[in-house]
């Protein structure tokens, strides 16, 4: 049987005891996200991370090792969450990026930025599941093994 569950990346990537997010505003709804998106077809994942954070933020990144493996049946979607090296860039959109173009329209907007890490338990940033696990492990240090994490609202 087919997985019905999207595969999508994320990455988390730290400059100056920062953080990069995704601020949003989707119709109304304020949150934060990790920079990250779809994996088109025939893309590796560390391909995918690279490319969705750059066209997110023009951030430029090393994608470094697997963290975290969130799965969500309610969203219907597995979430690769990647730790990454920045290279170099300043947070902004990528001119002619879907994001880009809505934010343009006054549609679903977004703003990268680099959050600082103290505040990042303090936040609405999704999933919080997720966000949890990332605030533990930026205080005591990453676990060497991939850690999976499944939504609250799963059972």
């Amino acid at each position: 049987m087919k997985n019905l569950l999207r595969e999508v990346v994320r990455g988390i990537v730290v400059k100056d005891n920062k953080l990069l997010v995704l601020k949003r505003n989707n119709c109304g709804r304020k949150y934060h996200v990790i920079p990250g998106g779809g994996i088109e077809n025939r893309e590796s994942m560390e391909d995918a991370v690279e490319r969705e954070i750059y066209e997110e933020t023009m951030i430029r990144v090393k994608p470094i090792r697997l963290l975290y493996i969130y799965t969500s049946k309610r969203f219907r979607v597995n979430v690769f969450i990647y730790l990454c090296e920045y290279l170099n860039g300043k947070p902004q959109l990528l001119p002619g990026s879907d994001e880009f173009k809505q934010n343009q329209e006054g549609k679903n907007l977004y703003q990268p930025k680099w959050l600082p890490l103290e505040t990042v338990g303090e936040i609405d940033l999704f999933p919080a599941e997720v966000i949890e696990r990332l605030v533990i492990d930026l205080k005591k240090g990453f676990d060497e093994n991939v850690q999976k994490i499944k939504d609250a609202y799963d059972k």
